[in-house]
């Protein structure tokens, strides 16, 4: 029985379904749905233009077609779609469908709904079934790959449509020469896998600029089939761009392997000092090659060649391109990277490596640059030689070997070969990476681990504790009536502090403010919450009182309220629960989620618990509990000083002066410098969304973090540390096993790490701090008996 017929009917009804979107009695509301894209497309203006990335095709953009002159109609712009392709009418509305379910219904940046992409790509199948192959039809279906790529289906309905066109092989090297940097490299290699002679059109049309590692499979395959052909002159400049990229992509032993394959005139030509007429940018590339090259040769252990090619930069002049024309700090980094290549060459073991910490500015000169710092660093400083490894090959595991592929293997042959060797290339470096970083000596306990600690018992103990709660939570109640208690709008408030609600009777004014003086959270929220109170309508205020009540653990106090915030000398906080995810925490915070809300509550507590002092040291019970200090014991460290004016509460200062120790020296001098918000990069606090629906993350309001270096710091340092150490004000710190716990027990907060690298010589230091949302560093230099620090730049995020 012959079916054929009876699958043209089945075609022609799956076609009438796509454009309607349903069965025909469902065709008025899919026309409506359609007409509604379509108005909704014309209000996007310029936006919804599309033809100047289409002009590589020498055809029109669709959307421009769509919304050309006449009626806003589908039938007009069905009729305006087929004059433009030449479609046949059938051709024509589905296309029609395709571009219109292509449009989001919301904003023109939202994604589609998967049931829309669906739609959209069901409505380009359909309209290539009228007219196979068509360039257009093909083109739409590749620009829109971030709308398609994962609607089942997608890749094969592209390799269906290429497989079907009249000439499979013309129509991939025009749709290459859209330079989509998904497809490109495809499409030149399936033109390539069907007619081998097209590979120097090809090459031509996808061009030697790509440096992704799609490109590169193409470059290799190319190189190897150019190269195998006798006839066929040496392939010089791609061959130059597959070295460069696979120094780029952690494969530098394949890298070589096509470095020694040059006859002696083309690696001449790099080495030379003086040759063809380059641009500035073109020979900083150069140079930056020669540089990769050379330290891959020296890691490589092929030392006398890898002199070589240094020299022959080294004796090229520094080019620094001028600042207009050098938006990519090219000038900057070559001048780096040759003074990194310098140190290297010229380090020798037992050497001081100081000087490396300062330049290892990025990750040039890929897993070669990374074995060589390594080595250099192995003495001295192994936690630097251990992460310069442990990054190399971090950069190899993200990869895309394996998943690069969008058209099936079969359709792409030509790079059969090029793609098996590329993995083992990458596999052979990682074993490299491997090696090296097991050859390192195992990371030493950290300084003064040794000593024992008086304190450590003591604070674990603390730890084990729940956290001092002094709030009753009840049900928010109504107003009862007139008060004598009325809302402030605005106030002078003490540095730090951020005003979320004021009330004043009379002269009495009492505050709730946010500060991050005990709670260092960054750019996650305001910190924790405080009370002021002031007896003179604002002019000067008693000593802040802490709730130890934290924003978004899991509170959020209310800035209005149906009760005051006093009934005589007990406090009532309006209240929601809005408790942060923490798992949802990026940096920037741009996307923070709640994963618990109740709203109308009220946290009620006397003030007399929150003045609670029970040791009389001048630090309340709250305060202490949140420092870790024995609130029953005025002087927790034992060291004779209260912990109310102990700037170390936590370390027992020392019975006789010790011997001056750097370390101690250089943490105190950096504590000072911060402490002075010299170089201090503030951050911008975004919260989380508002309660009832999910606003856009970036634009909420945004205040600036008030800092709490300048009273107070927190440190992620082991307490041997800190011994002789002269801190601005009161300093707490907290070992790794400690910090797990207090964010635990706490919330998530951040205490500063501080990091010290000190030169042989011991009067040079690299500092570098780190709050985890912004950080920085800084160059000392021992100056007349003094630390001078010099600021080397900082960073937020």
């Amino acid at each position: 029985m012959d079916l054929r017929p009876v699958g043209r009917v089945f075609v022609l009804l799956v076609a009438t379904i796509v454009f309607t979107g349903a069965a025909p009695q469902g065709q008025a509301a899919r026309e409506a749905e359609l007409t509604s894209l379509l108005r909704h497309l014309a209000t996007q203006g310029a936006d919804a233009s599309d033809s100047k990335g289409w002009s590589h095709l020498a055809l029109p953009g669709p959307n421009d077609v769509i919304l050309g002159k006449g009626a806003r109609t589908l039938g007009a712009a069905a009729a305006r779609l087929q004059k433009a392709y030449a479609l046949t009418p059938e051709a024509a509305r589905h296309f029609l469908a395709a571009r219109l379910w292509l449009v989001p219904p919301g904003e023109s940046w939202e994604s589609l709904s998967e049931e829309q992409a669906l739609r959209a790509l069901e409505a380009h199948r359909a309209a290539l079934h009228e007219a196979p192959g068509h360039p257009a039809l093909v083109a739409s279906l590749i620009d829109n790959v971030s709308e398609l790529l994962n609607v089942p289906g997608y890749a094969r309905a592209v390799a269906e449509a290429l497989d079907t066109a009249p000439d499979p092989a013309a129509l991939a090297l025009r749709l290459a020469r859209l330079g989509h940097y998904t497809w490109s490299s495809e499409f030149a290699a399936y033109a390539v896998s069907r007619e081998p002679e097209t590979l120097p059109q090809a090459l031509d049309i996808f061009g030697l600029d790509s440096h992704d590692e799609r490109a590169t499979q193409f470059y290799l395959a190319a190189w190897r089939a150019l190269t195998a052909s006798k006839q066929a002159a040496f392939p010089r400049e791609l061959a130059e761009r597959l070295v460069r990229n696979l120094l780029a992509q952690s494969r530098p032993a394949l890298a070589l392997k096509v470095l020694d394959a040059f006859p002696a005139d083309a690696r001449q030509a790099l080495l030379a000092k003086d040759g063809e007429a380059l641009s500035e940018k073109q020979r900083l590339a150069r140079d930056e090659l020669g540089l990769s090259i050379a330290l891959t040769l020296l890691a490589s252990g092929r030392e006398a060649e890898a002199r070589l090619w240094h020299e022959a930069v080294r004796a090229r002049p520094v080019v620094a391109p001028e600042e207009e024309g050098d938006d990519e700090g090219l000038g900057e980094r070559a001048t780096l990277h040759r003074e990194l290549a310098d140190f290297l060459f010229a380090w020798k073991p037992g050497a001081d490596s100081f000087e490396l910490l300062l330049l290892r500015v990025d990750d040039a000169f890929g897993t070669a640059g990374a074995i060589l710092c390594a080595r250099a660093l192995a003495a001295r400083f192994p936690e630097h030689a251990r992460n310069e490894l442990d990054w190399a090959g971090r950069i190899g595991d993200r990869s895309m070997v394996k998943e690069l592929l969008f058209l099936p293997a079969d359709r792409l042959s030509f790079l059969s070969a090029a793609r098996a060797e590329m993995e083992a290339a990458l596999q052979e470096e990682r074993a490299r990476l491997e090696k090296a970083r097991a050859q390192l000596t195992p990371p030493t306990e950290p300084r003064g681990t040794a000593a024992p600690d008086p304190m450590a018992a003591r604070i674990s103990a603390h730890l084990a504790t729940p956290a001092l709660q002094v709030f009753s939570e009840k049900e928010l109640p109504k107003a009862r009536g007139k008060t004598a208690w009325k809302p402030m709008k605005t106030l002078t408030l003490p540095e730090g502090f951020r005003l979320v609600r004021a009330e004043r009777s009379n002269q009495k004014v009492v505050v709730v403010a946010l500060s991050q003086r005990l709670d260092p959270v960054g750019e996650l929220s305001g910190g924790g919450y405080w009370v002021l109170l002031s007896e003179d309508g604002g002019q000067h205020w008693e000593a802040p009182l802490y709730t130890g009540l934290r924003q978004y653990q899991p509170y959020e106090l209310e800035k209005a309220s149906p009760v005051p915030l006093l009934d005589g000398q007990v406090l009532r906080l309006a209240a929601s629960v809005r408790q942060l995810d923490e798992k949802s925490v990026t940096f920037p915070p741009i996307d923070l989620e709640v994963k618990r809300e109740v709203k109308n509550r009220m946290l009620e507590a006397p003030l007399a618990a929150l003045r609670q002092d029970t040791d009389g040291d001048g630090l309340t019970d709250l305060v202490e509990d949140r420092l870790l200090l024995d609130a029953k014991a005025a002087d927790t460290d034992g060291d004779g000083t209260p912990d109310g004016n102990d700037t170390l509460p936590q370390v027992p200062a020392v019975s006789s002066a010790p011997p001056a120790d750097v370390r101690a020296e250089l943490v105190s001098t950096l504590l000072f410098e911060l402490a002075g918000k010299k170089d201090v990069p503030p951050g911008l606090v975004t919260g989380v969304p508002p309660g009832e629906s999910r606003a856009d993350p970036l634009r909420l309001p945004q205040f600036q973090a008030p800092t709490s270096l300048e009273d107070l710091s927190f440190l992620s340092l082991d307490r041997s540390e800190l011994r002789g150490v002269h801190a601005p004000a009161t300093t707490v710190t907290f070992s790794e096993a400690e910090l797990q716990r207090a964010r635990e027990r706490f919330g998530m907060f951040f205490p500063l790490d501080i990091e010290i690298h000190v030169n042989l010589a011991g009067d040079r230091a690299l500092l570098v701090w780190n709050e985890r949302w912004r950080g920085g560093s800084f160059l000392a230099r021992r100056d007349k008996g003094r630390w001078v620090l010099e600021s080397r730049g900082n960073w937020v995020t």
